[in-house]
């Protein structure tokens, strides 16, 4: 687990008969951004409620900095979360925040404001922070959630769908509150989206899910697609670099994805090649996108 803020281990759960997660593993560092990306359906919200004691499972575990979620349920406190917002629309979005502050056990006025002052500022929300929440649209109130979140997040944010109903500009003051709460002050971040064009945007690490199974997960650049020219084929050759994924177009061109060999990298078939005596006549790089990616990655 090493540096892991979050390491989810072979995360299984069923409701009823009916199995939704089938061993999930990934891991979440800080100051990086990790896509949970999956259709409507796929087990995205589900795992999310799970890492915050919001959902028991049946099997595997959750581990925050080493310490199992089983053995204290207190952990998920350090965590900013974002799944279902509540607010009271009777009161303004600073009494709102205030009252979660107070509810954390914080008392110190100052404190309270700059924290108040910092996430709405983040969100773009300062201006309306005397309005009652009432009047909020549905991107505000997406904002304020995620104020909610980023107020209350020590280590950790975790956030469901964060741009869903927003508009361009609703959109990109998410993101780029997101990225500086990450990127700044170093922070683990998770979210879900169904959205491939947002988890591209600003993620560092996809994980996809469909159908409750793991079929991805990797870094962005992972995303490519190598042909490679060969000067021959000794004996050997063909059942070794099979085992890493590789796809033989002809006698003396290959094609590797590293996002199909899981485990190997580009530079792992380029040692194979030079250590059986073979030479690289040429080499293209094509950049696939996410939704290529995605749409390969059948279960």
């Amino acid at each position: 687990m090493g540096n892991d803020i979050i390491y989810v281990k072979d995360l299984e759960k069923s409701y009823g008969e009916k199995k939704v997660l089938h061993g999930i593993s990934f891991n979440i560092h800080k100051g990086q951004i990790v896509g949970l990306l999956g259709e409507n359906g796929a087990g995205k919200t589900t795992i999310l409620k799970c890492i915050a004691g919001l959902q028991s499972f049946d099997a595997g575990n959750i581990y925050y900095r080493n310490r199992s979620l089983k053995d204290d349920m207190s952990i998920p406190r350090n965590f900013g979360i974002l799944i279902e917002s509540a607010f009271l629309d009777y009161l303004t979005a600073n009494d709102n925040l205030k009252l979660l502050l107070w509810a954390d056990g914080e008392v110190d006025s100052r404190i309270i404001w700059d924290k108040i002052k910092e996430s709405l500022d983040l969100v773009k929300l300062l201006d309306v922070k005397n309005k009652k929440v009432k009047h909020f649209s549905y991107g505000m109130r997406q904002r304020l959630g995620l104020a909610q979140a980023l107020m209350t997040a020590k280590t950790f944010l975790m956030l469901d769908e964060p741009f869903l109903g927003l508009d361009p500009i609703g959109k990109d003051i998410v993101k780029n509150a997101i990225v500086s709460k990450a990127k700044e002050h170093n922070m683990a971040v998770l979210f879900s989206s169904h959205d491939l064009e947002d988890v591209a945007d600003i993620c560092d690490t996809v994980v996809m899910i469909k159908q409750g199974r793991c079929t991805f997960n990797g870094p962005m650049q992972r995303s490519r697609l190598y042909t490679v020219q060969i000067d021959n084929i000794p004996d050997g050759f063909i059942g070794e670099a099979s085992k890493m994924g590789v796809e033989f177009l002809s006698d003396n061109i290959l094609k590797f994805q590293p996002s199909k060999a899981d485990k190997y990298s580009i530079d792992d078939l380029l040692k194979l090649i030079y250590t059986c005596n073979m030479h690289v006549v040429d080499i293209w790089v094509e950049e696939l996108s996410l939704k290529n990616l995605f749409m390969e990655r059948d279960v």
